[in-house]
């Protein structure tokens, strides 16, 4: 919760810095905050500390291990609530530890801003506008975090984890839109080698991209195979599972499938959901997007989303949004139209699913997917053998995050 006035985190990314960051100055910050600056620009070399390339490089051991959440801990200082230049350094080496990959100081100045910071629009412009250029709010700090993440991700469809060599693996899939970075506490939490599964190019259903998974799965490991995934990416594992033999585990974190509707009561909920999410970019980033539930719901689904790409193109906004950003929102609604033409089969080996128990609090919500008398979410009748473990005071979108995350991973030692 953030006061009034305040810009609350938008998607994973926002979400990871504001935690690490109140973890810091004891107290979470908006998402528009400057925490620091100005700072040096493009092409001048930053002192030498925390988060340079000194820091720990992709996959070594410093990884934060149990324990040691981004969060203020023994060895960090704790900032006296203000922000100020030395918290950067910090905040963005508890940053690469977490992703397993620097976040140097350079990549806050070639980072896109994310709609709060506009870019100066003359060269004339005065030095105190060229030094807000430069300014680190909460929104720069995610890009740069967003920007490492993906060049981490684009190496292969297969991504290490973290730095465990020894024992049978454990593939994660990446979730809605995002990559699989979001998983590296977990990752850094097992004793075992985590591999994240990252997208892979192009819009296919669920069942094609699982067969390309399998192929990819069975040239870095021969089985036996365990396999799992965070809301999307459980999804993407339970369908994995049916094309591996020897699967021992299917860990699948807060999945579910979305209550089957009618094809007119569908284009209802895709009306109301284009509607809400206009009115989330309205408040959130100020723009002007004209569009109404009434006039989505009469038309098809191809024109549904027709008619929102214009009305959100001819706002605006889209130029005030970072890429990473828009690239995000394009591959979640991507998936999310997967999941609609998803069929499961059952699947009879065994399913542990780690539920959330408290509502979350959505910016743009889906009732189909809120399962509230159905503790399997949507998955009862597809799986013979599935363990329910509900993860008690979290909601969808913190489960990865402490103190829930250490609930998971103790519990996945167990079984693995």
């Amino acid at each position: 919760i953030v006061p009034g006035g305040a810009v609350g985190p938008r998607d994973a990314a926002e979400r990871q810095v504001v935690r690490v960051l109140a973890g810091l100055l004891g107290r979470e910050p908006s998402v528009t905050e400057i925490v620091a600056g100005p700072v040096a620009g493009p092409g001048t070399e930053p002192a030498a500390g925390p988060g340079t390339e000194s820091a720990i490089g992709p996959g070594t051991e410093s990884a934060i291990g149990p324990g040691t959440e981004s969060a203020a801990g023994p060895g960090v200082e704790r900032f006296a609530g203000e922000a100020s230049t030395d918290v950067v350094p910090v905040a963005l080496d508890l940053l690469g530890r977490e992703l397993g990959v620097p976040v140097p100081p350079q990549a806050l100045t070639a980072a896109p801003a994310s709609g709060y910071e506009p870019e100066p629009r003359h060269q004339h412009q005065n030095q105190h506008q060229h030094q807000h250029q430069h300014q680190i709010s909460v929104a720069r700090i995610a890009d740069a975090v967003r920007s490492v993440d993906e060049t981490a991700a684009r190496r292969g469809i297969v991504r290490p984890l973290n730095a465990v060599t020894e024992g049978t693996p454990l593939f994660l899939a990446h979730p809605a839109g995002g990559t699989t970075g979001v998983y590296s506490l977990l990752a850094a939490r097992l004793p075992i080698p985590v591999f994240g599964l990252e997208r892979l190019d192009g819009t296919a259903g669920i069942p094609e991209r699982a067969e390309r998974y399998a192929e990819a799965v069975k040239d870095v490991w021969e089985g036996p195979y365990r396999l799992g995934g965070w809301s999307f990416g459980g999804i993407l594992a339970f369908e994995l599972a049916h094309r591996l033999d020897g699967v021992e585990l299917l860990a699948m974190i807060d999945s579910g499938l979305p209550d089957r509707v009618p094809e007119p009561v569908r284009r209802e909920v895709h009306a109301r959901r284009y509607a809400d999410f206009a009115a989330y970019l309205r408040e959130t980033y100020g723009a002007a997007v004209r569009l109404e539930e009434a006039e989505l719901a009469g038309l098809g689904e191809e024109a549904q989303l027709d008619l929102v790409r214009a009305r959100i193109t001819e706002s605006g906004v889209l130029s005030e949004l970072s890429p990473a950003i828009v690239r995000h929102q394009l591959a979640s609604h991507e998936d999310t139209r997967a999941i609609e033409r998803y069929d499961p089969a059952p699947y009879h080996g065994r399913v542990v699913l780690y539920r959330s128990t408290e509502a979350t609090p959505w910016a743009v919500a889906d009732a189909r997917y809120a399962h509230e008398n159905d503790p399997a979410r949507g998955f009862g009748p597809y799986s013979s053998r599935l363990e329910i473990v509900e993860i008690p005071g979290s909601h969808h979108l913190n489960l990865l995050d402490p103190p829930y995350i250490e609930v998971i991973a103790e519990h996945l030692k167990g079984l693995l």
